[in-house]
């Protein structure tokens, strides 16, 4: 004969098991330093420079804690430092490859809603193994807070598009499509006051 405070305990003991084993979450990264010294490359114009650093793998899993190069996205972390007597505009589309926005980036690395749902699905229709209704609920509404605060967090890693006054400095990630092969990448800003591109090219 079946113990039946063995089988309650066991209805209540697994699911809670697999509720703290696998509860999907999300905790940003630490981005590089924003010191232009700590840059790779570097470029001087009219007293402006830029510097760049494309992250290698265990950098983008530190800073953006998902394996998002796997899914063909090359962090470039960029510096511009204007040390000149005007100002410069910098826009994304200046730069001659082809980008993912923060929002697409995110969607890549996105933990997935329907396959921590999934393995308890012929729980859920039971009513004696209810309690596994709860590592379901608790997996997907993981995933998706999980999304919602990485979405937000590679927003807030994205380097603005604006004007950067004399003596500031705008840095941020660009997120790169590393299916598209070049020798160089370059980044072009433009003088407000002369209306001359400045133009920084890196080779790769």
């Amino acid at each position: 004969m079946v113990n039946l405070r063995k089988v309650i305990c066991l209805s209540l003991v697994i699911p809670v098991t697999l509720l703290f084993s696998g509860c999907a979450s999300y905790s940003p990264g630490v981005s590089p330093l924003s010191d232009i010294n700590a840059s790779v490359h570097t470029k001087q114009d009219s007293g402006v420079t830029v510097g760049v650093r494309e992250l290698g793998p265990k950098e983008i899993r530190a800073t953006f804690k998902r394996n998002i190069h796997k899914h063909f996205v090359a962090p470039v972390y960029i510096v511009i430092n204007n040390k000149s007597q005007d100002t410069y505009q910098f826009r994304k589309n200046s730069v001659n490859k082809s980008l993912f926005s923060a929002n697409e980036t995110a969607d890549k690395g996105k933990f997935s809603v329907f396959w921590r749902v999934l393995p308890f699905s012929p729980f859920i229709v039971s009513v004696f193994l209810w309690p596994f209704l709860i590592p379901a609920l608790v997996g997907g509404l993981g995933a998706v807070n999980a999304n919602k605060l990485m979405r937000a967090d590679y927003v807030k890693k994205e380097i603005d598009e604006r004007d950067i006054l004399p003596e500031e400095t705008l840095s941020g990630f660009l997120y790169f499509d590393s299916r598209v092969k070049g020798e160089s990448f370059v980044i072009r800003l433009k003088n407000l006051s002369s209306e001359q591109m400045a133009v920084f090219e890196f080779a790769r």
